[in-house]
């Protein structure tokens, strides 16, 4: 009889450990897509940009199949605290804490929207660095990486089906 006890014993034990593992996973995750999303939201490159974006997608997509689980919010939690702490200069915003709590939005609308800030600072620092090349030659070097950086960023937008910025683009600097 007293087996029987041990037995329930040890399947408890190893549900808590497997239940504790997978909460841990998911402040680890979290603080990744905290990280991550603020990385998008302020980079000025347009690769790093990219880059953390797909590890944001891998990210958000392994959380998503997480979020109807129990722990999720009590998780989530965790990990929002733990970033918190850990970048105390620069706490979760309230978008990146319903991006986490949503994982769901971490989505091509919002890469979107970064690609176009992105580019828009490139566009506005690139001008400023034009204005006060004294050669002809740099100030065409200049101009042509504009024109291919927009070529990209055209690309990636198009890719991810979002004209409205490469009309909003188009109209201000045309």
């Amino acid at each position: 009889m007293w087996w029987i006890l041990a037995v329930v014993i040890l399947v408890f034990v190893s549900y808590l450990k497997q239940l504790s593992f997978k909460m841990r996973t998911i402040e680890g995750k979290t603080i990744q897509l905290l990280e991550t999303i603020y990385i998008v939201e302020n980079t000025v490159k347009l690769n790093i940009l990219t880059e953390r974006y797909k590890f944001g997608v891998f990210i958000s997509n392994s959380l998503a199949q997480e979020v109807n689980k129990r722990y999720y919010l009590k998780s989530v939690q965790e990990g929002i605290k733990r970033y918190n702490t850990q970048y105390y200069d620069r706490p979760a915003t309230d978008d990146q804490i319903n991006m986490v709590l949503n994982p769901y939005l971490f989505d091509t609308s919002f890469f979107c929207k970064n690609i176009y800030r992105c580019f828009v600072g490139f566009y506005d620092r690139t001008q400023i660095e034009i204005n006060n090349l004294k050669t002809e030659k740099a100030k065409e070097r200049r101009m042509q990486l504009i024109k291919d950086t927009l070529t990209d960023v055209e690309n990636l937008l198009v890719l991810n089906g979002d004209k409205q910025y490469i009309n909003q683009i188009h109209e201000m600097y045309s």
